[in-house]
């Protein structure tokens, strides 16, 4: 039973090991974050002016329940919302809308590294816990029969978290679209508006 342990062990720590390696490359790897984000981009026929940006602002924050960040660079004007634990803010999203000749320029980024990040946590919290049932386990005799199970329960949780992060990432695309749809709404109606004003 004790070569059974140590191999039950030997297991546990080449998946912590692997989870350090996957932490270590968020640090050093920030050029890979753009496979954990999800982008569109939009170019629109309508030029806006700063009443429209503004009614595109209260229509970000109406969205994401938060004020978000707002800078003017020039003609450019971007809103940003950041992760606030004591708001409930979990999420990291930037729209950016930049004039481009007679027309606009949409751009929408939803980071998911944090959302990465809490499953590469939970996958930890995982491993003590495993780590934990098979200490249990060898001290109530009962360890070839959870052997199994122990084995193969890091990687069921891998590829659940994988599956999780796909799922996800589909939803997050989703809400993107929709809300670059809204926006490109937005400025139509407003363009509209205008030019009828313009024609009075």
């Amino acid at each position: 039973m004790s070569e059974k342990v140590e191999a039950l062990r030997s297991r546990v720590e080449e998946l912590e090991t692997e989870i350090g390696e996957l932490e270590d490359a968020l640090r050093r790897a920030p050029d890979k974050a753009k496979k954990w984000r999800v982008e569109a981009q939009r170019d629109l026929d309508a030029s806006v002016d700063e009443e429209v940006l503004e009614d595109i602002v209260s229509l970000l924050r109406r969205r994401f329940s938060a004020l978000g960040e707002v800078e003017l660079i020039g003609r450019m004007m971007s809103w940003t919302l950041k992760p606030n634990a004591s708001a409930g803010v979990t999420r990291m999203v930037q729209v950016t809308v930049t004039p481009r000749g007679t027309g606009t320029r949409v751009r929408i980024v939803d980071d998911l590294q944090i959302a990465r990040q809490q499953r590469i946590a939970g996958y930890s919290v995982g491993l003590g816990m495993l780590g934990f049932g098979a200490a249990a386990a060898v001290a109530a005799g009962i360890m070839p029969a959870l052997m199994p199970l122990a084995l193969v329960a890091p990687v069921i949780t891998h590829q659940l978290g994988k599956r999780s992060m796909r799922k996800l990432e589909e939803k997050r695309r989703e809400d993107v679209d929709a809300l670059m749809g809204e926006i490109a709404q937005l400025v139509g109606e407003l363009a509209t508006t205008a030019a009828k004003r313009e024609e009075e």
